[in-house]
């Protein structure tokens, strides 16, 4: 131990100990994050994914407004031919002739015909479920109106929806059914009830 001039004893007089002489190295440079930067990307995201979503239903809500139309302008038909089955057939032509030259206007329209035979059979039945629905409500909208025979095809179309939704049939993304989507199917099952002509 040393003294210092005053008399008082110094313990820690040593020099510190020193690193080894090492390679200058680059300063240490932190990488900041704009967290403003970061949420604003965050909420445009949520709006342009809320914005998709309503564009989407309101293109749901138009094609559900062609269905009571069709069925009127079918029921018609069926009415002033007197014959439901020549009706939904002229029906169904229309709307091929349509898809066709659709299909031939839009570049790469046509799939190859290996690829057609590779769907499964199950898929290419739409068709025929189509025919049934178009054919049934053309018989039905003399006999109960297109308000009602619309609004029993949306009880129909919400309860079978909503189970294969919680099956993920047919290949769809699955849906569990929960108490929330069952009380909004109820509440529009309702509302079909009560726009009913019960005349």
């Amino acid at each position: 131990m040393n003294s210092s001039p005053g008399g008082e004893t110094a313990f820690f007089n040593r020099p510190p100990n020193r690193p080894p002489n090492r390679p200058d190295r680059p300063p240490l440079r932190l990488q900041t994050i704009d967290l403003s930067k970061r949420r604003g990307t965050c909420t445009e995201i949520l709006k342009r994914s809320v914005m998709k979503f309503l564009l989407l239903m309101f293109l749901a809500m138009l094609t559900g407004c062609l269905i009571p139309v069709q069925s009127i302008i079918n029921g018609r038909l069926g009415t002033t031919l007197a014959n439901p089955l020549l009706a939904a057939l002229i029906s169904f032509t229309t709307g091929t002739i349509l898809l066709a030259l659709v299909i031939l206007a839009v570049p790469g329209g046509i799939p190859p015909w290996r690829s057609l035979m590779n769907v499964p059979w199950i898929l290419y039945v739409g068709g025929s479920m189509g025919a049934v629905f178009v054919t049934l409500t053309i018989l039905l909208i003399p006999e109960i109106g297109p308000a009602n025979v619309v609004a029993a095809a949306i009880v129909g179309q919400l309860g079978i929806a909503l189970l294969l939704d919680h099956w993920g049939a047919l290949g769809i993304q699955q849906r569990p059914i929960t108490w929330i989507r069952v009380l909004g199917a109820l509440l529009l099952i309702v509302g079909t009830w009560l726009i009913q002509d019960r005349h």
